[in-house]
């Protein structure tokens, strides 16, 4: 296996560091603001590797959101366990159908693997919206108590509409 360029480690040496900062960060307003910028970057990277290098347009980045916050919450209301738990159980959730929807659409070119990627994401929207909620109530009710960013999120754009009229 060949070794990484002097490059690369520093990259990687980055991506670590920046990766454990929202563990140390207790502002709830900063701990938004570093989840979105790294959420955000992960997305254009991916972006990045999908249209810049291999040429193909993915429309269904939303899927994998939903794999992960789903089984996440269902980890969370109906089986009574740990948010980090769910969170990786979300992430392997996602790695895998990425990887079964990649074998199945990496085959396509143009508008055909775009379709493709979406018509993925639509299907999974209408099994999530058909199953019910993952707290087992009534559709769209959450058993999940939201975080402080939520609530502070919903005051800073409260005060920036009053701010401007």
């Amino acid at each position: 296996m060949p070794a990484l360029a002097p490059g690369r480690w520093v990259a990687v040496a980055l991506f670590g560091i920046v990766a454990l900062v929202p563990a140390g960060v207790r502002d709830a307003y900063l701990l938004d603001s570093v989840i979105l910028i790294l959420l955000w970057g992960a997305l254009s990277a991916a972006w990045n590797v999908a249209g810049g290098y291999a040429g193909q347009v993915s429309l269904g980045h939303a899927a994998f959101f939903g794999i992960g916050a789903y089984s996440a919450a269902l980890m969370t209301a109906r089986f009574q366990q740990s948010p980090w738990l769910g969170l990786m159980l979300g992430v392997a959730l996602s790695i895998v159908a990425g990887g079964v929807i990649g074998y199945l659409s990496n085959r396509l070119r143009g508008p055909y693997f775009a379709l493709s990627t979406i018509a993925f994401s639509q299907v999974l929207l209408i099994v999530a919206s058909t199953t019910g909620s993952p707290s087992g109530s009534r559709p769209r009710a959450s058993a999940i108590s939201s975080p402080a960013s939520v609530r502070t999120r919903t005051r800073r754009r409260r005060s920036a509409s009053r701010a401007a009229g």
